[in-house]
């Protein structure tokens, strides 16, 4: 089974929510979020990871370090010894995708709680926050 959770211990992100998969796997919303980034980024350093996802290194590295406990992500040495590459592997690929309806039903249960209006709001405003997160002007 895999279940997503919150990070906040009895705090699932999709309360009640399962997708069966061979084992059992308790996959937290950072942790999802790094293996998605990675879909879609492929091999990457570290440092860009995190600068794409607007994490701290060390956050980021404590998530990833379990990621490869788990046979999710890979990582190697880059040309410059002191950088990391990592990338999902072919079982977090597969993770991904027995997780993903656990995720659409975590939005879509927040899309009920919301109007549309603040729903909409709240994407449009998202990326001037993380404008501002970086330092940048939105």
């Amino acid at each position: 089974m895999v279940t997503i959770s919150s990070g906040r211990p009895g705090r699932p992100i999709a309360p009640g929510a399962v997708s069966r998969c061979s084992g059992a796997h308790a996959l937290e919303i950072t942790q999802y979020t790094v293996l998605t980034y990675l879909m879609a980024l492929g091999e990457s350093r570290v440092r860009d990871l995190g600068d794409a996802m607007v994490l701290e290194e060390t956050t980021l590295t404590r998530n990833l370090r379990l990621l490869e406990q788990g046979g999710w992500v890979r990582s190697r040495p880059g040309e410059d010894r002191r950088e990391r590459l990592v990338s999902i592997t072919p079982t977090g690929l597969r993770l991904v995708e027995k997780a993903r309806p656990l995720w659409q039903e975590a939005q879509d249960r927040m899309q009920e709680r919301l109007s549309k209006s603040t729903w909409d709001a709240t994407f449009r405003t998202l990326p001037r926050i993380v404008d501002a997160a970086r330092g940048e002007p939105s």
